[in-house]
């Protein structure tokens, strides 16, 4: 009679390999999803950063031009503060489109994130349901090799 003891601990086993495979992958998922939010972060500081880097840049772009045309005695012309202007609205487009994209890509890795933690929550669940399986095709290996029984039913006469 060993062999109901190892059909019991094969389907044992099987059932809590489907577990742990399950928990494996879903601890996976969700290290990848965390990852993901840090990617997001260090995008926005980088945003942040570089945005403040061409503001920068800009400033000092524009003292120089500013001190340059106010040497050779054009620091009022209109044509200049034509110029200025435009450069200034030109700045303030590249920092606009840089930040509308990295925004772009901030959601786009926070989609990622999601789907990364719904897919840890469907690892589970797939692990829950093939160890459920396992566990009813132990319960059907066991009930077809099972010894007939020899009782033979009397027949009243």
């Amino acid at each position: 009679m060993a062999f109901p003891w190892l059909a019991v601990a094969s389907t044992g086993l099987s059932a809590f390999s489907s577990i742990q495979s399950g928990r494996v992958k879903a601890g996976q998922a969700l290290q990848s999803a965390k990852l993901a939010m840090i990617d997001r972060s260090l995008m926005d500081t980088q945003t942040k950063q570089s945005a403040i880097i061409r503001m920068n840049q800009y400033q000092n772009d524009m003292s120089a031009n500013e001190n340059m045309f106010a040497n050779l005695g054009r620091a009022d012309d209109p044509s200049m503060q034509a110029f200025f202007d435009n450069q200034k609205d030109i700045v303030a487009t590249d920092i606009k489109i840089a930040t509308n994209q990295s925004l772009i890509e901030m959601r786009k890795t926070e989609i990622e994130a999601a789907s990364l933690r719904a897919g840890a929550k469907n690892a589970l669940r797939s692990a829950t349901v093939n160890a459920f399986g396992d566990i009813m095709g132990g319960i059907s290996s066991y009930q077809t090799s099972k010894p007939k029984s020899n009782k033979k039913k009397s027949k009243k006469d």
